[in-house]
């Protein structure tokens, strides 16, 4: 889109100072007195539309860069859907071919089901979300809509790789099933030894005994809820690593 506008602006510019320059100049290498200051401001102001020109350009190199750079996928498309720019990590999470050619369909690029359902409602003015699977990677898939000047001109998609985050979450959920077990088995005993004794059912010798497995099983269920908080605490950790990234 850049690329295009900035070859439009330079045809229009030269159609409109052409005609001025040779008026300018009689064809005897002599200007017109009347037209020379004309003719020096235009010549300035093309000077400082060559500047802007370079600045933009020097701009748009910098935002492919990143673009090209990023981890996630990134995708901008128009309202006809058609790709206008794309990424390396966009064609390699999507499995698409990474042929470098833009202004392709999206479903060309990707015939993914989920992409194109968050495209269509991006497309439609609404921000969507959306989860998918791509040759064993989980990934999140987010778009919205792009305006310019009040109007829509069309979306713009970014894909996540979060296996790494399924997985935590997957081994969070069966950890939290363990200790729930974990944590059962010594309050139990705690509890049923502690109501033997409350009952009076045990005798003077053998409270020694029972006391001894009550510390046991405190014990037991202490170093398990240590673990938890340092496992807590490493969760944390990561959480702000990968927020700071």
């Amino acid at each position: 889109v850049f690329v295009v506008c900035t070859i439009l602006a330079k045809r229009s510019t030269k159609k409109i100072i052409e005609p001025i320059k040779e008026m300018a100049d009689n064809g005897n290498g002599s200007p017109y007195d009347e037209l020379l200051p004309l003719s020096q401001k235009i010549a300035s102001q093309q000077r400082q539309i060559k500047r802007q020109m370079r600045r933009l350009q020097f701009e748009k190199d910098k935002i492919s860069t990143l673009i090209e750079n990023m981890a996630e996928g990134f995708i901008l498309i128009d309202v006809d859907k058609k790709v206008l720019m794309s990424n390396y990590s966009a064609s390699k999470l999507l499995g698409a071919d990474d042929d470098g050619v833009t202004d392709k369909t999206l479903i060309a690029f990707s015939r993914n089901e989920v992409l194109n359902d968050c495209v269509d409602k991006a497309l439609s003015g609404e921000s969507k979300n959306g989860d998918t699977t791509v040759k064993g990677r989980a990934l999140q898939i987010i778009t919205n809509p792009v305006y310019s000047n009040g109007e829509k001109n069309g979306a713009i998609c970014l894909i996540i790789d979060v296996s790494a985050k399924k997985k935590a979450e997957k081994m969070r959920r069966e950890f939290t099933a363990n200790v729930t077990h974990e944590l059962k088995t010594p309050l139990t005993s705690i509890s049923g030894y502690a109501e033997i004794i409350a009952s009076g059912l045990v005798k003077p010798d053998d409270i020694p005994n029972f006391a001894n497995k009550i510390h046991k099983e405190s014990g037991r269920l202490l170093s398990l809820i240590s673990d938890i908080m340092e496992l807590s605490q490493l969760d944390e950790k990561f959480s702000d690593e990968e927020f700071a990234l």
